[in-house]
């Protein structure tokens, strides 16, 4: 038997209907392998097998003619040209037969195993990239919004008040100095500046310390024994406004009656001017001294007018003592 070193490439394709098949032999060495795609519409399958000079002398006495597997792999090659191969098409093989031109053997007969994976097609590729980069987009996502949680908890943690303004306020609540104990209520770091989240979170909370923090650095605030609820209007000797940046603390004056003064479609608001409070955009507010004012004097604080001011931070807290 001639030993050939050199490989030799083949390639045929057939069409049949809405079949088609792509066709590759070739040799390397002693084997011939023989590949068939097998297409049907927009689905690929293939099949493949090796065949060595031995294994092909014992599956037919017709290639005893042929001395050498290049000289196999040229009858093949001219009887697929001539298409008169045929196939036999199983789920799982391809019975590829030959014709020969000998009388007593009429046909040759090759059997390719079907690949582990079909061969995808161009449709179930571009899906599948599809697939592939909708998952990193959640995944990109998911880890934004760890991201965006975490820099909340961080804000949270870190309060634009501080301890010395705390202690301020513990002073203004506390005559006896007793430490004040506080719950979070509503941040809008965390929460929003909506007004129906605010109300949400601190209706019926009575106790209440408000802080207001502007994007020009002021600090502010209120404090109330009553509650919160929309629309409420009531008394309270004990509540009060004060400034943190000028230390001061601004009891009730006159209008009592109205030193909580909530309407549905505003923030918390103070006073029968009302003297401090906000819009139902609760980023905007305002603090107001004039004849009417509950609370609030002409100084340095008010101007002596009604300032528009907008927050960067709004927190709300029930005190315990």
């Amino acid at each position: 038997m001639e030993l050939n070193s050199i490989k030799k490439d083949y390639g045929f394709e057939m069409k049949k209907k809405d079949k088609e098949y792509h066709i590759k032999t070739n040799i390397t060495g002693e084997t011939l392998k023989i590949e068939i795609e097998y297409i049907l519409g927009v689905k690929k399958s293939k099949f493949s097998n090796s065949f060595t000079y031995q294994e092909i002398i014992k599956l037919n006495h017709y290639f005893n003619i042929c001395l050498t597997l290049n000289e196999i792999l040229e009858e093949l090659i001219n009887l697929i040209s001539q298409g008169k191969s045929s196939f036999i098409i199983d789920n799982n093989k391809i019975i590829f037969i030959i014709p020969t031109t000998i009388k007593i053997i009429k046909e040759v007969k090759f059997e390719l195993i079907k690949e582990n994976k079909d061969n995808k097609s161009e449709i179930d590729n571009i899906m599948e990239i599809l697939n592939q980069q909708i998952k990193r987009i959640k995944y990109l996502e998911e880890e934004n919004n760890k991201k965006n949680e975490i820099i909340k908890e961080l804000k949270l943690k870190i309060s634009p008040f501080t301890e010395i303004d705390f202690n301020l306020v513990n002073q203004f609540i506390n005559y006896n100095k007793i430490k004040i104990k506080l719950e979070l209520l509503f941040n809008s770091q965390r929460d929003g500046f909506r007004n129906k989240t605010f109300f949400n979170l601190c209706n019926y909370k009575t106790s209440i310390l408000t802080l207001f923090k502007t994007i020009d650095g002021e600090k502010f605030g209120a404090y109330t024994s009553s509650y919160f609820l929309e629309n409420r209007k009531c008394s309270d000797d004990e509540s009060f406004l004060f400034s943190i940046n000028f230390k001061k603390k601004y009891p009730p004056r006159q209008f009592v009656d109205y030193a909580l003064n909530l309407r549905n479609d505003r923030g918390p608001r103070f006073g029968y001017s009302p003297d401090m409070g906000t819009y139902k955009d609760m980023k905007y507010g305002w603090v107001t001294y004039d004849k009417n004012s509950t609370f609030l004097e002409n100084d340095n604080f008010t101007q002596g007018k009604e300032r528009e001011l907008e927050f960067s931070n709004i927190e709300i807290y029930q005190v315990f003592n």
